[in-house]
């Protein structure tokens, strides 16, 4: 029987599919006591980052072969890209409070620079944060500071108040993250070691020398067949390898479009077009404008 994916890209899609309005078309605060939805058995890839204060039994998630270890009261964590099984059974039993933000927020500011630098946002990090009480104080007066500051503009002086409210926060998850000793795991995940390798092969400037990663190159890095390989990628994820490859470099354009000063030609070359207006082409394909305007509506 055919598993189905649910991708969910954007704030707006997100707050339908939960039932809720967004504060902002880039981020929002989900306060799941206020839905009365339920999703039963439902295998989402999100393309967001979400940091949940778990609250109440009447939910499951699964989290690649197994499932997410997290207790009531402690701190979830997702990364965009992350797969989950999510299984909520009872909503009257599901307070649960997060922050789910779209990673267009964040080029150009400060945060931006940094947020996959924290360990606990890892594809292979299946654990929950343990907070202690004056953490989660804590961590709800930045969620209510956020919600205090929300519009629905996209500005760059909005943007920079908002994600020093996040950074704040991912701060926080961090100090949880370093005190706590990580339990022992079995085998990487396999999204957690395709997602390195392909991190390394823009990083190492691969994509300017050679092009895009082949289906045959990534599947050899991981000593599986390329036909397997695509097969598993996606089964866990809802897309193809090669739509897996555009959706890592739209990310790294976008964090050089709000990052440097480099022309929309050399940042085509660096991920890995030949041709500038191939890459436009993509960009706005999935982004919806093109990267000139992309940088000049977030600057």
């Amino acid at each position: 029987m055919k598993e189905n994916v649910l991708v969910i890209n954007s704030i707006a899609d997100y707050c339908k599919w939960c039932g809720f309005k967004a504060l902002n078309p880039l981020y929002t605060i989900v306060d799941m006591g206020d839905s009365s939805k339920t999703y039963p058995d439902t295998k989402v890839n999100l393309g967001l980052f979400a940091i949940w204060l778990a609250r109440g039994e009447g939910y499951r998630i699964g989290y690649g072969r197994g499932t997410y270890d997290f207790k009531d009261g402690e701190v979830i964590c997702f990364a965009p890209g992350q797969v989950a099984q999510i299984n909520i059974f009872d909503r009257s039993a599901d307070s649960s409070i997060g922050l789910v933000f779209h990673y267009d927020l964040l080029p150009g500011t400060p945060l931006g620079a940094k947020i996959f630098g924290y360990s606990f946002l890892s594809y292979s990090h299946n654990e929950s944060l343990s907070l202690s009480p004056i953490e989660e104080i804590q961590y709800l007066r930045i969620l209510n500071a956020i919600g205090a500051s929300s519009s629905d503009s996209v500005s760059s002086q909005h943007r920079h108040e908002v994600c020093a409210h996040i950074e704040a926060l991912l701060d926080l998850c961090q100090q949880c993250y370093e005190r706590h000793s990580v339990r022992s795991k079995e085998n990487e995940d396999l999204l957690a070691r395709f997602e390195v390798v392909l991190h390394n092969y823009f990083k190492e400037g691969r994509a300017e020398r050679y092009g895009f990663p082949t289906v045959s190159f990534l599947s050899d890095r991981l000593n599986l067949t390329p036909g397997y390989f695509g097969t598993l990628i996606k089964k866990e994820t809802g897309l193809t390898v090669r739509q897996y490859i555009k959706y890592k470099i739209i990310v790294l354009a976008k964090q050089e479009l709000l990052g440097s000063t480099l022309s929309v030609a050399e940042i085509a070359r660096k991920v890995g077009f030949n041709y500038p207006q191939h890459f436009s082409r993509l960009f706005k394909t999935i982004v919806g404008m093109y990267p000139d305007a992309y940088r000049k509506r977030f600057q």
